[in-house]
């Protein structure tokens, strides 16, 4: 993923979480634009769906969290990976975050390892 106009879309609430993981992807040539919620991130999926080649999406956010997002994604008949961010994981939410329609996840506080080699894998 090295095209200038493959956008990985970041779904976040907390901006320093945002600016590490832009600050990560920049390293490896990958460009981010932000939304800090659910309804947010279905306007610029909308607008970028062309572009945007995966979505790192946070799952407890205000105004639509995550799950609503996926679903609403997903139901649209999109496929592209979706990468669940949360720091709560207790033991029986990674299959619900599964069946949610999430392809993988990554729990907080991340580092900027965690999030290149999760990028990658799903790319």
């Amino acid at each position: 993923m090295n095209n200038q106009e493959d956008i990985v879309l970041v779904v976040e609430d907390i901006p320093s979480n945002h600016f590490l993981i832009e600050r990560s992807l920049e390293k490896i040539g990958i460009r981010t634009i932000q939304a800090n919620n659910g309804k947010e991130a279905l306007s610029l999926y909308q607008d970028f769906s062309n572009n945007i080649k995966l979505i790192l999406m946070d799952l407890r956010m205000p105004v639509m969290d995550g799950y609503q997002a996926i679903k609403e994604i997903r139901d649209a008949g999109f496929t592209l990976p979706i990468i669940a961010q949360t720091a709560y994981l207790m033991p029986y939410e990674k299959n619900l975050i599964i069946n949610a329609g999430c392809n993988d996840l990554i729990t907080k506080p991340f580092r900027s390892t965690e999030i290149i080699n999760i990028v990658r894998k799903h790319l």
